[in-house]
């Protein structure tokens, strides 16, 4: 009892800090900061009272989920005498709510694996801090609700895998249905499924069995997707169109040509943590790095704002192709802003690796038997290669640094921290490799606290 109690203990103290961090960046920040509109579908279905049609508005080609429930969070603020003006950060304060379960699941997930304290604290702490997962938890879009969705839905299929509790099945089927109903990216969890299901009736040897449950578990989620699917067909003759026309201006942004599906240069971000030319074509790069710094600036304009201002006015007009802008020079990012993510991406690097020898580890031991672990092992791969996959195919049509986005790789979650915590796990056995990897686990933290920091304090001397 006493090391369960402690593991909780730790675990609550981690979380806690990842929550004050994105707490602190929802307060002082503005609800407007995004990627993209996803006020606007919820303003027309208030206005109309109807669920507007998928080409009403640039993001309201989405499935609906997400929408719906802030429709409805809305709706009941108005009634309360709420204007719509005065809603939006009660609205980005529940979608701050959902990257902070993200959290708390993290930990749920992990904790049923079958590693030490140690990894488990380590793999959860990488999420914590990650700048990437920070600044989605506080932008408002549904990319937040299908990361939690994900993790949940594979949380339960983990504790079906070890407990085979029909309650399980259950809550999985209407959480995958949701998921499936929250962000096209969330399609990748019905192939993931499937692959649990093969892997199912190979460790039991049990054909009828195994068909009986693989029906449970996606009839729902199957149903679901079809009526949705079929739905955005009949509006838009296409049911995985999006709405980019609607944008009425042409996609005119940098590379805006093939992509490099086959470099990683991640040195370049080090030196100059932002979009350039050095970088800008290299897609794994792009997204490696993103996912610790802000390629696309949205909080970092506000780190030393008086000295960037000028570079990211012109990163902006050269990222847009804005005539006469056709070169960049990075040397007018400040030597303040290159060293503190500069250390990030670096840092990062270490926990990549920690990541692909977790894989690489896995799935050799998945080799020596067919076990629960070893199917959630494929299964996790599965989702981390579709997921790339799918976006891969997206670029390969849009090749624009707007497409190449870190945040759409976070439905991985569940995949990086399990392969994390067994990377950790593997280096757990080498006596060095403990403190060293404490070290730049507090490294971590301090520079992502640093930068929020920064960034909040922009903001109110702004």
């Amino acid at each position: 009892m006493k090391i369960h109690r402690k593991i909780n203990t730790w675990a609550f103290v981690i979380i806690a800090i990842g929550i004050g961090l994105r707490f602190m960046l929802y307060w002082f920040t503005d609800a407007s900061i995004a990627f993209d509109n996803h006020y606007e579908p919820i303003k027309l279905w208030l206005d109309s009272g109807t669920k507007p049609g998928a080409d009403q508005c640039f993001e309201c080609y989405q499935p609906p989920l997400y929408y719906f429930i802030f429709w409805l969070l809305s709706k009941t603020l108005l009634a309360l005498g709420i204007l719509w003006e005065q809603q939006l950060k009660v609205l980005q304060f529940f979608h701050l709510l959902i990257g902070c379960a993200t959290l708390v699941y993290a930990w749920k997930f992990v904790n049923r694996l079958k590693v030490s304290s140690r990894a488990k604290y380590a793999s959860l702490a990488i999420l914590v801090f990650l700048p990437r997962h920070i600044y989605m938890s506080v932008m408002f879009s549904n990319d937040s609700l299908m990361y939690l969705l994900m993790l949940m839905s594979l949380y339960y299929l983990l504790r079906w895998l070890g407990e085979k509790k029909q309650w399980d099945v259950v809550l999985a089927s209407l959480l995958i249905s949701c998921l499936v109903l929250s962000k096209g990216n969330g399609l990748v969890i019905l192939p993931v499924v499937g692959l649990m299901i093969v892997g199912d009736i190979i460790k039991e040897r049990k054909l009828s069995i195994g068909l009986k449950r693989g029906f449970v578990f996606l009839i729902i989620p199957f149903f679901v997707f079809s009526v949705y699917t079929w739905k955005k067909y009949q509006e838009l003759g296409n049911p995985f169109k999006m709405n980019i026309e609607i944008l009425n201006f042409p996609l005119n942004q940098q590379p805006g040509t093939k992509l490099d599906y086959f470099s990683f240069k991640p040195w370049t971000f080090v030196q100059t943590p932002t979009l350039t030319e050095d970088n800008i074509n290299s897609f794994f790069t792009v997204v490696y790095a993103r996912m610790w710094v802000e390629g696309e600036p949205k909080y970092s304009v506000y780190f030393d704002e008086e000295q960037n201002a000028t570079f990211w006015f012109l990163q902006n007009q050269w990222l847009n192709k804005v005539e006469g802008n056709d070169t960049l020079d990075s040397n007018l990012l400040n030597r303040h802003y290159r060293v503190v993510n500069g250390a990030l991406v670096a840092v990062g690097l270490l926990f990549l690796g920690i990541l692909l020898l977790g894989v690489w580890k896995q799935v050799i031991e998945s080799f020596k038997s067919v076990d629960h672990n070893s199917i959630l092992t494929w299964m996790l791969l599965t989702l981390m290669v579709g997921t790339t996959a799918g976006i891969v195919l997206m670029t390969s049509n849009y090749p624009f640094y707007s497409f190449i986005k870190a945040s759409f790789f976070l439905g991985c979650i569940p995949a990086f921290i399990y392969f994390t915590a067994y990377g950790f796990q593997s280096l757990n056995q080498i006596r060095w490799a403990k403190p060293l990897s404490l070290f730049f686990l507090l490294l971590l933290g301090t520079l992502v606290s640093y930068e929020i920091t920064l960034f909040v304090g922009g903001v109110v001397a702004v």
